[in-house]
């Protein structure tokens, strides 16, 4: 009996031992799986501490961060820019030399003489400029330059009545488109002559007095001021007073036209009329103040200007570029009239 229990008892013993060690092994096991699988989620997970960081600077000339925390380095943002100002630049360069070579030299303003009524003058000035163009027609031929009035004094020049100021370019026609020009200067027994030289009337002559209509053909005669400047050219050093470098947008407004009458407009503003960018003739040019209550019909756009070479004007008085600016440098700063007769 004793040894069936010491039998049973050894069996229970060497179970229990057995189930002991199974759990240790299970134990074992699990551990080792646990450890294996903390081992392999390490590797997989980026370590954020190594994740490269600025430190805190202050120095701000070398570019250095001054935050409070350190900053993850990102990818610099392109500089900012406008891509087109480079090629704005230059359009707007462009723009200004074509406006520089057909606008008046307000680039972008308006002259102030040429709105509303004929360009008035209010000085001229002395010097000479000679842009070319001086041998127009013939007109510097037989011409000739006496100097200055006050030295020579002669009064050998005829100065129709209605005459008041001091210079004055007498204008007589010679036949035809034909005239002579003369600049006279006021002297003590009359005027003395400073400058004579040939130029060109309308195609249709000098009209007689008062009796100058509308595209005729003819110069009008009788005494007019002398008044603003205008030319496709720069202002000539040798004209001091008021003066508009016309471009492609002038017009002198004339025809059957009512709205602002013999005087100068733009076309941009919705007039019509003579281009005044024309060339030689509107290299250089200044305004006869005739009709200056610009009454329609009666004649518009009258200027002493450059002779083309044609031969003839359509109402104007011409002579030759260089000539033209003599006068331009003689009327000086003075009040200058025109004396035209047929």
């Amino acid at each position: 009996m004793f040894h069936l229990q010491t039998r049973k008892s050894s069996g229970i013993s060497l179970a229990v031992v057995a189930l002991v060690l199974a759990i240790v092994t299970v134990f074992a096991i699990s551990k080792h799986e646990a450890n294996e699988q903390r081992r392999v989620t390490s590797e997989e997970t980026p370590d954020t501490s190594q994740r490269l960081t600025v430190p805190k600077s202050s120095d701000k000339n070398s570019g250095g961060f001054i935050a409070d925390k350190p900053q993850v380095i990102e990818a610099a943002p392109a500089p900012e820019g406008n891509a087109n100002e480079g090629a704005e630049s230059s359009a707007t360069s462009t723009h200004d030399s074509e406006r520089a070579a057909e606008s008046p030299p307000s680039s972008t303003g308006r002259d102030s003489s040429e709105e509303g009524s004929s360009p008035k003058a209010s000085a001229k000035g002395s010097g000479s400029e000679d842009s070319g163009n001086s041998r127009e027609g013939g007109d510097e031929r037989n011409s000739s330059d006496s100097g200055d009035a006050s030295s020579n004094g002669n009064a050998d020049c005829a100065v129709p009545a209605g005459v008041s100021a001091d210079k004055v370019v007498v204008v007589s026609g010679s036949g035809g488109a034909s005239a002579s020009v003369k600049a006279c200067e006021k002297v003590s027994k009359g005027y003395a002559t400073v400058l004579s030289t040939s130029g060109k009337v309308g195609y249709s002559g000098i009209a007689a007095p008062g009796a100058k209509r509308e595209g005729d053909g003819k110069t009008p005669s009788g005494v007019f001021s002398l008044t603003s400047g205008f030319g496709v050219n720069a202002k000539p050093s040798a004209f001091s007073g008021a003066y508009t470098r016309v471009s492609q947008d002038h017009v002198w407004v004339d025809g059957n036209a009512k709205n602002g009458y013999n005087t100068l407009k733009r076309k941009s503003d919705g007039y019509k009329g003579e281009s005044m960018y024309q060339t030689p003739a509107y290299n250089y040019g200044q305004v006869v103040n005739y009709n200056p209550k610009n009454t329609p019909g009666k004649g518009s756009g009258i200027f002493l200007h450059v002779n083309t070479g044609s031969g003839k004007t359509a109402g104007c008085v011409s002579v030759s570029q260089s000539q033209l600016l003599k006068i331009f440098a003689w009327e000086g700063s003075s009040h200058a009239q025109i004396a035209i007769s047929r």
